[in-house]
């Protein structure tokens, strides 16, 4: 829904006049969560140590033989594509939202640039140079030293560049564009001298990237495109049946994986070819005896197509949903499970069974709610369930919920839930509900976009009704028994409603603007950051901009309070009783404490 995905930071808080002193804001909490997926996987040239990039921008570098981890290196704020160790293991290179050079004596980074794609990104086997694509289209090759630039590489057709690899000298570098082709250039002369054209008999519609590249020490090129060809590792091209997501060879030839979504294909010099069930990433041993591969939160090490030996990874996930529970003593966060951290001690509560579904934000009591959908192939529809659960209870060890409410077919598995303010009703798509009759439609809401969301009114006699299609975007006051206000067109996304329904708050590129419900006139501009949400009395914002929480007046823009934390933004929730805000940033949960002291 609108509201849940525009990047918004917000802090909940007592009245002022309550207060004794000014408001301050600190840092009370920074929760990392484990248990995230792995991109990218590397293999250092002695065979030591491994490095696995996560989605989150994380890097972990571990030891190969007992698992020790070595380095926790935040590389990027986007997914890691690529990474190359130098040949002495003394530097690490990562490929993600930036290029970056890691010290691995130090753990520290030393040098950061801009590239064009994460995945588009090779070093020298002497480590002399590195290689990536620009903004431009452009191929840049640096001095991995210190990633000065020294020249660049203007490469044919104007598709983008998705894979690089220099050859056993240093001589050649090998460019793999989206459009299927593939150019080798000479460094020396900065000219093409070989082009690769894609597979004849295909597609012509297809989507057929170049997806790795890799030199062999005969100076092979081995390629492997999206259509899951794999060409030049033997006298024939070999296909995977499926598309393929990536591959990892070993100079002298003797073993090559090849992956798509759910299969490791394996490819030897000697010997037949296998299958492991399961996809990537993985890597190749440089020997060439062996291999891993990260799933499931563990490294597997391979044998042929025998897992000998696996050893746990923690890398960081991205939170989903959190929401204040058990009156704001606890924080539910979502993800591929349900968690549940004591706001005590930020420590994480030990469940006694598994909880799946996301939290749900529900005014109306201190249990925790997850919200559930399922898929029937047979039917080809969603249903959708609402279960409230007892913190106490399940820290006390009791299994089963409160109860558990079906609330039927959901017309889109994305549609979450949205409570009234006094938790009695609430909107699941198109319609408003009863909380304690879930199944059944109280009252119906226009169908007239793809896209539109509801907030209930306390009473569930009316609800604000957000609509939003390619051209225009507008909210409109609807009424259970009707005629409906006036729909109204807006400029910018809408954030909320105070809690009255009396105002809302909408989001545009350098202010955000107090909006009155019922005339729907601005009352107030406030300039500054579009991120931004209500305090519970109406009178305050907060503000977030350049990594700092501003608590802002909304009578006259004053600055109450500031938290100044560099990259201090993301999904919000807040505290009931106005002590505690949560930010769910993209890899940690950070918790914001209130107070008038």
């Amino acid at each position: 829904m609108l509201w849940k995905t525009c990047l918004v930071v917000a802090v909940c808080m007592a009245p002022l006049e309550a207060q004794s002193a000014p408001p301050s804001l600190a840092i009370e909490h920074e929760i990392v969560l484990r248990g995230g997926s792995t991109s990218a996987v590397a293999w250092s040239g002695d065979g030591k140590w491994i490095a696995c990039g996560g989605y989150t921008g994380e890097v972990l570098v571990v030891d190969a033989a007992s698992g020790k981890l070595h380095h926790e290196l935040l590389a990027s704020s986007h997914w890691i594509g690529a990474m190359r160790f130098a040949p002495d293991r003394s530097a690490l290179f990562v490929g993600g939202h930036a290029l970056t050079r890691w010290d691995l004596r130090s753990g520290k980074e030393t040098v950061r640039v801009t590239p064009g794609h994460p995945n588009a990104m090779a070093l020298s086997r002497d480590g002399s140079l590195v290689a990536h694509t620009t903004p431009e289209g452009k191929v840049a090759i640096r001095a991995a030293r210190d990633l000065r630039l020294e020249f660049e590489l203007t490469v044919p057709d104007e598709t983008a560049c998705d894979a690089l690899a220099f050859d056993a000298a240093g001589a050649r570098l090998a460019v793999g564009k989206r459009s299927g082709r593939s150019y080798e250039f000479e460094l020396a002369s900065r000219r093409v001298i070989t082009e690769h054209a894609p597979p004849t008999g295909r597609d012509q519609h297809a989507f057929v990237q170049v997806q790795s590249l890799a030199y062999l020490d005969d100076d092979r090129l081995v390629r492997l495109d999206w259509q899951g060809n794999l060409l030049g590792y033997s006298t024939e091209p070999q296909t995977l049946g499926h598309s393929g997501f990536g591959m990892s060879v070993d100079p002298g030839a003797a073993l090559c994986l090849a992956w798509g979504h759910d299969q490791i294909h394996a490819f030897l010099r000697a010997g037949p070819r296998f299958t492991v069930v399961g996809g990537g990433p993985a890597a190749v041993h440089p020997s060439g005896t062996s291999w891993v591969r990260v799933r499931d939160s563990q490294l597997e090490f391979f044998r042929d197509a025998s897992c000998v030996r696996t050893l746990p990874i923690a890398q960081r996930t991205t939170p989903g949903e959190c929401v204040f529970v058990d009156g704001g003593r606890h924080l539910a966060i979502g993800g591929m499970r349900a968690r549940l951290f004591d706001l005590a001690n930020g420590a994480l509560v030990a469940l006694p069974c598994e909880l799946s579904g996301t939290p749900i934000a529900y005014p109306g009591s201190e249990e925790m709610v997850l919200w559930t959908t399922k898929w029937d192939r047979r039917l080809h529809s969603s249903s959708g369930t609402l279960t409230f659960w007892s913190v106490a209870a399940l820290r006390a060890g009791r299994a089963e919920p409160n109860r558990a409410c079906p609330t039927g077919d959901v017309e889109m598995e994305w549609q979450e839930p949205v409570f009234s303010r006094d938790g009695q009703h609430f909107a699941l798509g198109p319609t408003i509900r009863a909380t304690e009759q879930p199944a059944e439609s109280r009252w119906q809401l226009p169908e007239r976009a793809d896209s539109q969301w509801a907030q209930p009114l306390p009473g569930g006699e009316s609800a604000w009704l957000v609509e939003e299609d390619r051209y225009r975007r507008t909210v409109q006051l609807c009424h259970a028994d009707g005629p409906h206000d006036a729909q109204t067109e807006l400029w910018g996304h809408v954030i909320g409603w105070s809690p009255d329904g009396t105002r809302l708050l909408t989001a545009r590129d350098d202010s955000v603007a107090i909006l009155d419900a019922a005339t729907m006139q601005v009352v107030r501009s406030i300039a500054g950051s579009s991120s931004a949400a209500w305090f519970d009395d109406q009178r305050v914002l907060v503000q977030e901009h350049g990594g700092a929480l501003s608590l802002v007046a909304t009578a006259d823009g004053a600055v109450l309070a500031r938290l100044q934390q560099a990259g201090l933004s993301g999904r919000l929730t807040v505290a009931a009783d106005g002590s505690r805000c949560a930010i769910a940033m993209s890899d940690r949960i950070v918790v914001v404490r209130i107070s008038g002291d």
